[in-house]
C-alpha cells in the first residue's frame, strides 16, 4: 500500500489531527536545530554546573512515573455478537449516510464509526481508518445528502459481555475437584476422566457448604481463602444463564452519549441471528415525502392578470383521452390528482425512467415492485398562517364544500380545501426495494401533476419502457423533505420456503408487521426514555425546540407582513401596473421556493438522457473494454476466482457484495 492510498478510508477529523502532528514535530525539529547552531561547539556538559545534592537526593526519592499506556483492549479478552441496531437521524446536516473520502459534509458512517470505537464496541488496528466492513457489517438503506431516516437498520459485530466458553485444558481441569482427606488429595481416573471416589465426594460435598481447616495456618491462608471466594463466585456465574438483554453491553444508551444530536439509536435486537444482514434479509422499506399546501405563496387574485390564458393538463401532455382541467391556482396543489398519479405507482414495474443510471452498477433489470403508493395528511400539525385563508389567496371561487383539492374542471364550479392553511402532507410508498433517487424522481412527477402541468397519465406512459426507452431530463425532487421511514423484516426463523423470504408471495409482502424482536430504548426502564439528562426524549425535545422557535418566529414575520392589516389593493403610486406580469410558469420541486422555466416544455417534449446500456457501454470503454458485456465478463470471471480463493483458503475471508 502507497503513502497516498493508505490515507484513503481516514476520516476528515483524523486527517486534520495528523496534520497538526506533522506540523508540531516540524516545529519541534526546527526549534531543536536553532538551538544547536546557537550553541555552535560549547560543551553543554562541560560549562554545567555541578548538580545540588539535595535536589538530586529528593529526585532519587521520587517514584518513577509509570508511562501512560496506548489505550488499547485486548480483543481475545472478550466475545463479540452481531447486533442489529434501529437508527434515526436528520440528514440535512450531512453528507450522506455512506462513508465517502471526498465528502465536504460528515457522513452518518462516519459519526457511528467514531462512536463506535470511542465506546471500545470495535477493535480496529487503526482507529482513524474508517473499515466497518471488516465488522460483518451490513447497512438496510443508503440515504443520500440531506436525506433523513427514522428507521434505518444495521447489522454490525461488536464487544459482547457474553462469557468466554473456558478451552477444553481449562475445562478438563475446572471439572477436577481437589478434595482434600487427612491432608491428602484421593483423585481416580476414569476413562480418560478424573474424578473422586465415594469417600472424597461425600467429603467434597461438605467442604462445598463449609470452609476448610487448615492444619498450618500460614502466610498462604489468605490466597487460599481469596482463591475459594473467586472460584465459588465464578460457579455462581457459571449456574445462572446470560440474558441476552440484562447482562449485555446497553448498547442504545452507550452509543447515543457519544454521537451527535441529531443521531439517535433507537433500538437493537438481542435475538439477531448469525449471517443476519440487513440488506439481504430486508423485505420492505418504506419512504415518506412531505410537503405542505399550498407548496409556495399564492399571488393575490388581484394581481392576476385576468386575460392570461391558463394551460390545461391535457394540453400540457398533448393526451386527447385526458380529461381538461385548467391549472391550479399559482402555489395550490391538486391533491386528488396527485392521489391518482400515486395509485399507478403500486405493483411490478419497470422504474428505468424513475431512477438515475449509475455508471458504475451494470444492473440489468429496472423492475422494482410498490407495494403501496399514496398522498396522505399530517394531522395535528398547525403552523396557521392566517392569510392564506383570505378569499384574495384561496383559489376561486370559494364554496362551501370542504375537500382535499384545489382543482378546477372546465364543466364544474371549483371545490376549495377548507380549514387552517398551510397544510401538510407526504407521499407515502412501501416497496421492496428502490433504485437509485427512484423516489425523488416519482415526487418530481407527482409535483408536475399537482400543479397541473401534467396529466395523471404520465405515470404510465413513463412506466411503459418499450414506449419511453429513455428517461426525459426532468429536475429531481428536493432531498431534504425525504425520509426512510422504516424497514420492515421478515420472520428468519423461518425458513425461506415456507414464503417469509420469497419475493414472490405478495400475500405475506403486503403485511408490513415487523418481525424482529427489537427492543426500543426505554423499554428496559422509563427513565431510560424521560431522564433529564441522556434522556431520549430529553434529546430530541432539545432538537425540536430550536427548530420550532425557528419555526414560530419565521411565521410571526411573514403573518406581520402578508396579514389582514395589509390591503394589497391599495395603491399610492398611480403608475404601479394593476396586474403581475404573467410570462413564466413557476414549477415547484420540493425546495423552499419554486423555479420559474419561463414556459413550460411537457415531459413527452422534453430531451430524453441516453439508455442505461448506453451508459454502461460509455464507461465500460473507459476502462478499456469493448462494451458492457465484456465488463460484465470480466466482473463475473473476477467473483468467480475470488469465490474459489475463499472456498480453498482459510476461513473469514469475505467477499463484499455490491450494492445494487
Amino acid at each position: 500500500m502507497d503513502d497516498k492510498s493508505k490515507y484513503n478510508r481516514w476520516t476528515k477529523d483524523a486527517l486534520i489531527q495528523r496534520i497538526q502532528a506533522l506540523e508540531s514535530e516540524a516545529r519541534q525539529r526546527d526549534h531543536h536545530q536553532q538551538q544547536q547552531q546557537q550553541q555552535g561547539t560549547i560543551d553543554v556538559t562541560e560549562t554545567a554546573a555541578p548538580p545540588d545534592p539535595g535536589v538530586a537526593a529528593k529526585n532519587k526519592s521520587l517514584k518513577p512515573r509509570k508511562r501512560p499506556t496506548d489505550g488499547k483492549i485486548d480483543p481475545s479478552k472478550y466475545t463479540t455478537r452481531l447486533v442489529a441496531l434501529k437508527l434515526a437521524y436528520l440528514g440535512k446536516n450531512y453528507g450522506g449516510f455512506e462513508f465517502q473520502t471526498s465528502a465536504n459534509l460528515p457522513t452518518i458512517e462516519e459519526e457511528l464509526w467514531k462512536a463506535l470505537v470511542k465506546a471500545c464496541l470495535v477493535f480496529p488496528d487503526n482507529p482513524d481508518e474508517v473499515r466497518l466492513d471488516d465488522w460483518e457489517y451490513s447497512k438496510c438503506g443508503r440515504t443520500d445528502r440531506g436525506v433523513s431516516a427514522f428507521g434505518q437498520v444495521i447489522a454490525i459485530r461488536l464487544r459482547s459481555n457474553r462469557p468466554k466458553e473456558p478451552a477444553e485444558e481449562e475445562k478438563k481441569v475446572e471439572d477436577v475437584e481437589d478434595v482434600v482427606v487427612g491432608g491428602k488429595e484421593r483423585v481416580e481416573e476414569k476413562d480418560g476422566v478424573e474424578t473422586a471416589t465415594a469417600e472424597t465426594q461425600t467429603t467434597g460435598v461438605e467442604e462445598s457448604t463449609e470452609a476448610p481447616v487448615d492444619k498450618d495456618p500460614g502466610a498462604s491462608d489468605g490466597k487460599k481463602k481469596k482463591k475459594k471466594k473467586k472460584k465459588t463466585k465464578e460457579k455462581v456465574q457459571e449456574d445462572r444463564p446470560f440474558d441476552d438483554f440484562i447482562d449485555e453491553v446497553q448498547y442504545c444508551k452507550v452509543l447515543n452519549r457519544l454521537l451527535p444530536r441529531d443521531i439517535r439509536i433507537l433500538a437493537w435486537c438481542p435475538t439477531t441471528p448469525e449471517g443476519f444482514s440487513a440488506r439481504h434479509d430486508c423485505r420492505e422499506r418504506q419512504y415518506r415525502y412531505f410537503f405542505t399546501q399550498p407548496a409556495y405563496p399564492p399571488i393575490p387574485t388581484s394581481l392576476e392578470d385576468p386575460n392570461a390564458t391558463p394551460i390545461t393538463a391535457a394540453a400540457a401532455g398533448k393526451d386527447a383521452g385526458s380529461k381538461k382541467k385548467k391549472k391550479p391556482k399559482d402555489g395550490w396543489l391538486d391533491i386528488d390528482a396527485m392521489r391518482d398519479a400515486a395509485k399507478r405507482f403500486e405493483g411490478l414495474h419497470d422504474f428505468r425512467n424513475f431512477c438515475k443510471v449509475d455508471p458504475s452498477k451494470l444492473i440489468v433489470n429496472f423492475e422494482r415492485r410498490v407495494f403501496e403508493s399514496d398522498i396522505v395528511e399530517v394531522a395535528d400539525v398547525e403552523t396557521a398562517l392566517p392569510f392564506l385563508s383570505g378569499d384574495e389567496f384561496l383559489p376561486r371561487p370559494t364554496t362551501t364544500t370542504t375537500t382535499t383539492t384545489a382543482f378546477v374542471d372546465e364543466n364544474k364550479e371549483e371545490k376549495v380545501e377548507k380549514g387552517k392553511f398551510p397544510k401538510v402532507y407526504y407521499f407515502h410508498v412501501r416497496g421492496s426495494a428502490f433504485l437509485w433517487h427512484q423516489i425523488r424522481c416519482m415526487v418530481a412527477v407527482l409535483f408536475m401533476v399537482g400543479q397541473g402541468l401534467e396529466d395523471p397519465s404520465i405515470i404510465d406512459h413513463l412506466l411503459d419502457a418499450q414506449r419511453q426507452p429513455r428517461r426525459p431530463n426532468y429536475v429531481l425532487a428536493n432531498e431534504t423533505p425525504l425520509v426512510l421511514w422504516d424497514c420492515i423484516f421478515p420472520d428468519l426463523a423461518l425458513p425461506a420456503n415456507q414464503g417469509q423470504r420469497d419475493s414472490s408471495d405478495i400475500a405475506r409482502r403486503n403485511n408490513n408487521t415487523d418481525a424482529i424482536r427489537w427492543v426500543h430504548l426505554g423499554e428496559d426502564s422509563p427513565a431510560s426514555k424521560h431522564a433529564p439528562q441522556y434522556g431520549l426524549v430529553d434529546d430530541l425535545w432539545t432538537t425540536w425546540r430550536e427548530r420550532k422557535l425557528d419555526e414560530l418566529l419565521a411565521a410571526q414575520l411573514l403573518g406581520l407582513v402578508a396579514g389582514p392589516q395589509s390591503d394589497v389593493r391599495r395603491r399610492l403610486d398611480s403608475r404601479a401596473p394593476a396586474h403581475l406580469p404573467g410570462g413564466s410558469q413557476r414549477v415547484f420541486e420540493g425546495g423552499n421556493r419554486p423555479h420559474a422555466v419561463g414556459k413550460y416544455q411537457p415531459i413527452r417534449e422534453k430531451a430524453t438522457l441516453p439508455a442505461p446500456e448506453e451508459v454502461y457501454d460509455r464507461e465500460a470503454r473507459r476502462k478499456g473494454y469493448a462494451d458492457a458485456a465484456e465488463w460484465r465478463g470480466a466482473i463475473a470471471a473476477k467473483k468467480r476466482a475470488g469465490a474459489e480463493a475463499q472456498a480453498a483458503g482459510p476461513a473469514g475471508v469475505g467477499v463484499v457484495d455490491a450494492d445494487e
